[in-house]
């Protein structure tokens, strides 16, 4: 018999404080009392006789996300291939499908959709998101046929049609892309094509567009549209952040203006760095960059404002390397990617006691690897975003992650996948409990 998730959860935060688990929770309550980590119940502490007892969940905050995400054109097939096939990616699209299914599986975990169990209305689509997507497009061969092909992708998760800002005079980036090794570990190999990431390409592309007078009609018209009293806009924004990045780094500079970051409530930074294909590592001139970079992004952050950051494992190791990486009080947490690895949780860079492994979650079959990344970052702002605590977002998220891995492109949205999400976080939970608690008993 399967022992309830509460119990587990009264086990991790009564092992004592010799557990390097039980550490990170109890320094995670102390500093916010108040958070609900772990779901399906809340827990609450009650410092004088250690009772933890199940409460009804609080209601999610109504978010409105934004993601700013980059597409590309993927040509699928190893350099010889005559015929690749073609999809629209390049981490954007990904990144949206990835919030949409966050927010849906939330739902889903929170009221158990009813109408999902109706099986009269088990034909009904899974509902449109509060999600608005902006991304840069080259004017020169940005075809009718990509943009209608990505538009079939994101209409059913977005409530308003994706905003494609047009270049003038310069290409969408354009590779062609393979994947190398074996069923269980994937590397991703790319080139880029007809010198479409240099100043007539990404490089003109992703230095202009979005301008902060694109973001500031964006806010204009989610303002004019918004059906809820409160806007609460989350931006999730995936910013090249290599010394020698596409653009110079200017899709994240906008970041440093005051008047933009005074109109949204939640940031989440995925930096993208590129790793040497032979060693797995990043350049030290790329992890100092980009600290750098990151550094300025927490130092213009409002007082009332949380960021989140999701590099991948091999970026967050080399800046962590960086001694000039401090703490901020602006900094909400660290939802570092790791592959077939899972992701770790980190609320500091410097304290082991504050870091969480969460476990990678099972595949039915590894298929392309490509984009979950984009996913998971996107889902875990979304869910953080939307007032979820931290362990259920990484959770999610990394759930999100491994299902993008069993398709070609894209999972699809609809309820089977949500559901199977909202299964697959609540498993990741229990075994972060139980890791918890085991660490404890065998101390």
């Amino acid at each position: 018999m399967q022992m309830p998730l509460a119990i587990y959860c009264k086990a991790a935060l009564l092992v004592g404080s010799f557990c390097p688990g039980y550490s990170f929770l109890k320094s995670h309550y102390n500093q916010h009392p108040d958070e609900r980590i772990f779901t399906p119940c809340m827990l609450q502490v009650v410092e004088d006789s250690h009772i933890i007892s199940e409460t009804p969940q609080e209601s999610p905050q109504q978010a409105h996300i934004i993601v700013v995400g980059k597409v590309i054109v993927d040509e699928y097939g190893r350099p010889n291939e005559p015929e690749p096939k073609i999809s629209v990616g390049g981490g954007g699209p990904q990144a949206v499908i990835g919030a949409a299914l966050a927010l849906a599986s939330r739902d889903y975990k929170t009221h158990k959709q009813v109408q999902l169990k109706n099986t009269s209305s088990k034909n009904l689509p899974p509902p449109k998101q509060p999600i608005s997507f902006m991304a840069p497009v080259g004017d020169l061969d940005f075809s009718a046929i990509e943009e209608n092909t990505l538009l079939e992708l994101l209409e059913p998760v977005l409530q308003k049609p994706p905003i494609f800002l047009r270049g003038r005079q310069l290409m969408t980036p354009r590779i062609r892309l393979w994947h190398e090794g074996d069923e269980n570990e994937q590397i991703l190999r790319w080139f880029a094509l007809n010198d479409s990431f240099g100043d007539q390409g990404a490089g003109g592309l992703w230095g202009t567009l979005p301008s902060l007078e694109d973001y500031d009609r964006l806010f204009e018209d989610i303002t004019c549209h918004s059906t809820t009293p409160t806007l609460h806009p989350v931006l999730h924004i995936i910013a090249e952040a290599g010394a020698t990045a596409p653009g110079r780094n200017k899709d994240s500079r906008v970041l440093l203006d005051k008047n933009l970051r005074s109109k949204i409530s939640f940031l989440g930074v995925e930096p993208v760095i590129f790793s040497n294909e032979d060693t797995g590592c990043v350049s030290e001139k790329d992890a100092v960059h980009c600290a750098k970079l990151l550094q300025d992004i927490l130092k213009a952050t409002p007082q009332s404002q949380k960021v989140v950051i999701s590099p991948d494992m091999a970026a967050y190791q080399a800046m962590i390397a960086d001694t000039s990486m401090v703490k901020s009080p602006n900094l909400d947490s660290w939802a570092v990617r790791n592959g077939p690895q899972g992701s770790r949780l980190v609320l500091s860079p410097f304290d082991s006691a504050e870091m969480i492994q969460v476990p990678a979650a099972t595949l039915t079959e590894l298929i392309n690897p490509t984009g979950a990344g984009n996913a998971y970052a996107a889902a875990y702002t979304t869910l953080r975003g939307s007032g979820c605590g931290c362990i259920e977002s990484a959770c999610l998220a990394t759930a999100i992650g491994a299902i993008f891995c069993e398709y070609p492109h894209c999972p699809p949205y609809d309820w089977q996948t949500i559901e199977r999400v909202s299964h697959l976080g609540q498993h990741l939970e229990s075994e972060i409990i139980r890791e918890v608690a085991g660490i404890g008993q065998n101390a």
